[in-house]
């Protein structure tokens, strides 16, 4: 991340690239399920993106990896989701699918929320706000060059001036 005396401030509207962390910590669509896993516990981290040949194909979440068969917290999915399945399929698959799956490319999120890093923050925070999510994948040209959370737009509010 940008230091403080980096940021922008005042009445120059800062951008993602001014907050966003740009030590990114990435994935193939080969990991394994365990290692993403033992990679988030041991980073601190709540989510990976997943680059394959230097795209960006999808991420890995927290939220992908709570619902697994090894640990019994599919089971409650599970039940609601056969009572659905015959109205969605799709859904009760893709289901079975990150409850089950052993790699990044079958538990990954494939449609991504993303940013320019020329977002400005209040871009960034309504992206974050509408779409429900903590972080964002900050692009430039296709090309992953950041992430930007809700905690980077605080950590840019605590270095303001007063």
């Amino acid at each position: 991340m940008a230091g403080a005396s980096q940021r922008k401030v005042g009445r120059f509207a800062m951008q993602a690239k001014d907050i966003m962390t740009t030590q990114v910590v990435t994935v193939s669509p080969e990991t394994t399920v365990r290692e993403v896993a033992l990679l988030l516990a041991d980073k601190g981290i709540g989510m990976v993106p997943v680059v394959d040949h230097g795209d960006v194909v999808g991420i890995v979440s927290e939220g992908d990896l709570i619902h697994r068969q090894e640990l019994g917290t599919d089971e409650y999915r599970k039940r609601s989701s056969w009572i659905r399945i015959f109205e969605d399929r799709e859904a009760a698959a893709a289901f079975a699918t990150k409850a089950h799956g052993m790699r990044a490319r079958d538990v990954m999120t494939r449609n991504v929320i993303r940013v320019s890093e020329h977002a400005s923050l209040a871009e960034i925070a309504d992206t974050l706000e509408s779409n429900s999510v903590k972080r964002l994948l900050v692009l430039r040209e296709k090309k992953l060059v950041g992430i930007v959370s809700r905690a980077d737009i605080v950590r840019a509010l605590a270095a303001r001036p007063e």
